[in-house]
């Protein structure tokens, strides 16, 4: 009698305790960790402009930079909607292309060359988020992290397709590296991330905004020497905004381990800064910073295993 009589606060007693088990549970930390292949496509473009800035000099345009790469990641809940996510990869450049074009009046006439093209890339992230909405099957949060990417393209042999009759005339045989660029993107980023779970299957996403600094070295290799070329990689700083998107779709195997399928985008636009011949050119003081402008893109194809704790 006494238990049917309090029957109202027994019921309110278990409701309460059902919410705390369940806020507990969405809580509670948890930590996944995995490795990725990354199949992907790049470009890098550098536009040399004069002093004023006005008129282009010479354009390099690096094409069909395949990418396999490799990286580890993680992620982790801290409790109370707090997540911490990075990633870490690298791996090499092939089967690319580099168009190097120079421009009247600084060269006449125009000349443009075909070099064959790989190198390597490497990269890393961290972030650090908050769910505003955090259920047992949907997750949307906003974060703000660091962003590293760095591409080594190198040129091999030469060959005139312009017309000019002094460049790369006769051709140069592609066993000789001519050409060394180092594009070095460091961002901080600011994005959206989703996770939203239904059965087995479960997809990830998120879209991030990236400020970020350029520093760039340009290496030519066939014109080192003492009297009149270069010293050495000349520099070339900038500043640029860039979109970098991300979107995984995973299916759980077990209670802990899954695989997933998705893809990758980042895009840094143009670039606007300062290639510093006075630094590296010779005869010394002859030569000024001249404009540049530098852009990179690469999408791909993403590939993991994630095992949950």
């Amino acid at each position: 009698m006494v238990i049917w009589r309090n029957r109202p606060l027994m019921l309110g007693l278990a409701f309460s305790c059902l919410a705390a088990a369940s806020a507990q549970a969405q809580q509670s930390p948890t930590f996944e960790v995995g490795t990725r292949y990354w199949y992907s496509q790049g470009t890098d473009k550098f536009d040399l402009k004069d002093v004023a800035g006005t008129n282009m000099v010479s354009r390099l345009t690096w094409t069909g930079m395949t990418g396999n790469s490799g990286e580890i990641f993680a992620r982790g809940t801290l409790g109370k909607g707090l997540f911490l996510k990075g990633y870490v990869g690298g791996g090499l450049l092939s089967n690319g292309s580099l168009q190097d074009e120079d421009f009247p009046p600084f060269v006449t006439p125009y000349s443009s060359t075909q070099s064959d093209a790989k190198g390597s890339l490497k990269y890393w992230s961290g972030d650090l988020g908050y769910n505003f909405v955090n259920s047992e099957t949907t997750r949307l949060g906003a974060f703000v992290g660091y962003h590293h990417w760095s591409d080594t393209d190198e040129a091999y042999g030469c060959v005139q397709t312009g017309g000019h009759p002094a460049i790369c005339v006769p051709s140069i045989p592609n066993s000789v590296l001519g050409i060394t660029e180092d594009y070095t993107w460091d961002a901080v980023r600011l994005g959206l991330s989703t996770d939203y779970r239904s059965g087995a299957w479960s997809f990830q996403g998120e879209a991030a905004y990236a400020r970020a600094k350029l520093d760039m070295e340009d290496t030519h290799w066939l014109r080192l020497n003492t009297t009149n070329g270069f010293t050495g990689a000349t520099p070339t700083d900038g500043n640029s905004s860039g979109v970098q998107l991300e979107a995984i779709l995973h299916y759980q195997l077990t209670e802990h381990f899954s695989l997933g399928v998705g893809a990758r985008y980042w895009k840094y636009l143009e670039a606007d800064g300062l290639t510093h011949f006075e630094q590296t050119a010779i005869p010394v003081g002859t030569f000024m910073s001249q404009h540049s402008v530098v852009s990179s893109e690469r999408r791909g194809v993403l590939l993991d295993a994630t095992y949950k704790f």
